[in-house]
């Protein structure tokens, strides 16, 4: 299962693009945490999932969640 979601944003400069999902990391503020998309990979990670991030300067960002298709046990 592959869920698009694209913010309004002025997007994520290039220098974080590579850093973007790591622990402390945040395009904000400095008093922002930098822990909702570490928190999102990690998650998404230990369910068999993916999330990548495509973004282009002063353009909005646009997140791909990749989920394992569930399968009923028999």
């Amino acid at each position: 299962v592959i869920i698009t979601v694209r913010d309004t944003g002025p997007g994520i400069p290039d220098s974080l693009l590579n850093r973007i999902f790591e622990l402390n990391v945040s395009s904000g503020s400095e008093r922002k945490l930098g822990f909702g998309l570490w928190w999102v990979r990690s998650n998404l990670h230990r369910c068999g999932g993916d999330i990548t991030i495509e973004s282009l300067p002063d353009e909005p960002a646009c997140f791909r969640l990749q989920l394992p298709r569930w399968e009923k046990p028999r």
